[in-house]
């Protein structure tokens, strides 16, 4: 035969042809090659749902710098201060916080004049009011790694000084969140503020179940929060300040029975 005629594989070849083949294919140096594209492939759906920024976020964000933002800095300040010197005095108090006027100040006085509140690697934290809801975010990690870390809330005062918390959503940018070790993490967080806390089911879900002290100040006072409220935009709370003596002397006429003494406190 001349040089030019084509050679054909021998019938023979065929089987040991396609075990050559299957033994490429499940190969270590393939078994990793292909390991390495799906973990490629998760590492960037991942990063790619890190990055996204809630809507509350980043509307706040963009509320933030200018004199504006100055301004509602400033009245926050006033507020605060104004609420404070209220809960030193006995008598009813209220207090309507905005949430733009909270962001700013979390966005110019908190980073100029309080930047060591923030645990490290956690900055520029933002929040949100809308019905019975409280979101918070602020932003993890620096540079093109940082993500967005953030939590909505349903909190609902349920009797004076005693309130609920479930977290409807914890998030890591769009990447979800167990949200038991979040109410566990904010439990946590309460308890180092003297509060008690602890984890119940109510309603089919488990929530934080929060009682907040009565403050005694020097004076002899105690504090009782008797409403509290989220509205779309502001946080709105009211109480009273009754002061030691007077809650003593009207203490034996609260013995009677339980529903009396519920009825004598609403109407203080």
């Amino acid at each position: 035969m001349g040089d030019d005629e084509p050679s054909f594989p021998s019938p023979a070849a065929g089987p040991a042809a396609a075990a050559a083949n299957d033994a490429a294919r499940w190969s270590p140096r393939a078994i990793a090659r292909g390991g390495a594209g799906v973990l490629l492939l998760v590492i960037t759906v991942a990063a790619v749902g890190a990055s996204q920024v809630p809507a509350f976020y980043a509307r706040a964000r963009g509320a933030e710098a200018g004199e504006a933002a100055e301004t509602r800095a400033r009245r926050a300040v006033s507020k605060a201060s104004a609420w404070h010197a209220a809960l030193s005095r006995p008598g009813g108090w209220d207090a309507v916080m905005a949430e733009e006027e909270i962001n700013a100040w979390l966005a110019v006085d908190l980073p100029r004049s309080h930047a060591g509140l923030l645990p490290r690697g956690l900055s520029q934290p933002r929040l949100a009011f809308r019905p019975r809801h409280l979101a918070m975010g602020a932003r993890l990690g620096v540079g093109p790694v940082a993500t967005i870390a953030w939590i909505d809330c349903e909190i609902i005062l349920r009797e004076p000084n005693q309130l609920t918390v479930a977290v409807d959503r914890a998030r890591l940018g769009a990447i979800p969140l167990p949200t038991t070790p979040a109410l566990g993490a904010i439990g946590r967080q309460l308890r180092r503020l003297g509060m008690q806390t602890d984890i119940r089911r109510v309603d089919g879900r488990m929530v934080l179940a929060v009682h907040l002290p009565a403050t005694h100040d020097a004076g002899g006072t105690s504090c009782v929060v008797e409403s509290m409220s989220f509205t779309d935009g502001e946080w709105l709370v009211t109480g009273t300040n009754r002061e030691a003596g007077a809650r003593r002397a009207s203490a034996p006429a609260l013995t009677g029975s339980g529903h009396a003494a519920g009825g004598s406190a609403r109407q203080r």
